[in-house]
């Protein structure tokens, strides 16, 4: 019965450890040979008899099998093969003690129905447990935190207190303290156990919730880039119709030469709008698309002129990050100027470096301080070098930004 014992116990070696580990090559030749030495380990140390020693020696021998045969992190690997032992340690001697404790020795004679019983149900024990074991793990897999190396502690108590023993049947002889003290230690360490997945599962709820709000956040952007995109183009193309009749009206009129004036506006609105939403950056078009409204609003007047429109020194987030914040603080400093409004962005090479040029409008020195309060955040985020000044005779600020030309990561 100890070798249909063994094989059992290790198939379930290596169907719970199937679950949640792979095997570094996936051949059914393979499986079967892990099986085999696997067995032959086990039988081994059982001829022997199940002293602390060989128990200890059989623990580490099947140990550095499974490093061997799974490609997986070594916490993970150790952590299941620990619970596998876990799972060994109570179901092996549970039996035992149900039997004796419902006196069902006394009703069937036969010890080899008794072995029967004992490993069928060790077998019920081992698979339940794992069933739950795999319910457990699913609810905290996404999102593990570090929390989760601390369900160890428990395993290794158990685990101490189950290699004290050579042979299980000491559990049950005497006055059975020892079968006692391992009794209570289960249900307290199993509320241990519940406490760290509860708190596991709470630290993966708040990640998810702050997924979720982010996701929120991204789509309510998304929608109110959209609706900037529609209300612009409505005004744009309802101008551009009333255009078209005041253009149709002159024409009929032969009032040529205000005709000559309404087609020069009209012109220089349309290059302006283009100017506004377009440039030969992904990332500045991007920004320049959402803050449309605003700069129509405040009748900012943009033009870019920009050698690489890839600026490949930078991610493309960190562009985006750049041109919003840059384009922002234009907006803000334009919006106090009551002349001619105007925001000019331009990137050039300069010996082994990109460099990235914002001038807008402006005629007070005063806003000069929160400009280098965003350029100096801004090159912390990019890795830039920022230099601001002021140009009193032009009444403009102007913004230069350095870069290497090497890919930063945001």
């Amino acid at each position: 019965m100890i070798y249909v014992a063994t094989i059992l116990n290790i198939i379930f070696l290596i169907y719970f450890l199937r679950t949640y580990l792979s095997l570094r090559i996936i051949d059914k030749w393979f499986i079967c040979l892990v099986f085999f030495v696997s067995s032959f380990i086990v039988l081994i140390f059982n001829q022997s008899g199940l002293n602390p020693l060989n128990k200890i020696l059989m623990f580490f021998l099947l140990y550095g099998e499974v490093l061997i045969v799974f490609y997986d992190d070594w916490k993970k690997k150790t952590f299941f093969f620990l619970l596998y032992y876990l799972i060994i340690g109570i179901g092996e001697p549970l039996p035992v003690f149900l039997i004796q404790n419902f006196r069902i020795d006394q009703w069937i004679e036969n010890p080899l129905i008794l072995m029967l019983m004992i490993i069928a149900l060790s077998q019920v024990i081992y698979y339940a447990s794992a069933a739950v074991v795999n319910y457990a793990y699913k609810s905290i897999k996404s999102n593990l935190s570090k929390r989760f190396y601390f369900l160890f502690i428990p395993l290794f108590i158990v685990l101490v207190f189950l290699f004290y023993f050579g042979d299980y049947n000491t559990l049950f002889t005497g006055n059975h303290i020892f079968l006692k003290i391992f009794l209570l230690c289960l249900p307290v360490i199993f509320l241990i156990c519940l406490v760290q997945i509860y708190v596991i599962k709470v630290s993966n709820l708040k990640k998810d919730l702050e997924i979720s709000k982010l996701n929120q956040e991204l789509l309510e952007s998304k929608y109110q880039y959209l609706l900037n995109q529609y209300n612009s183009n409505f005004n744009f193309l309802h101008n551009l119709l009333k255009t078209c009749t005041n253009l149709t009206v002159l024409i009929n009129n032969k009032k040529y030469k205000e005709l000559e004036e309404e087609i020069y506006i009209l012109s220089d609105e349309t290059y302006k709008k283009f100017n506004t939403i377009y440039s030969n950056s992904l990332s500045l078009s991007i920004v320049l698309n959402e803050k449309q409204q605003e700069l129509t609003e405040n009748d900012i007047y943009v033009t870019t002129t920009l050698l690489d429109g890839d600026l490949k020194c930078l991610s493309s987030n960190q562009q985006v990050y750049l041109f919003n914040e840059m384009i922002s603080a234009a907006i803000n400093s334009c919006k106090n100027f009551n002349h001619r409004r105007y925001i000019i962005v331009k990137s050039f090479m300069k010996e082994k470096s990109t460099i990235i040029q914002f001038i807008f409008s402006n005629d007070s020195i005063e806003i000069l301080s929160k400009v280098k309060t965003i350029t100096d955040e801004i090159d912390k985020r990019i890795s830039s070098i920022s230099n601001v000044k002021f140009d009193e005779s032009n009444q403009t600020i102007e913004v230069i930004f350095s870069l290497n030309n090497a890919s930063n990561e945001f």
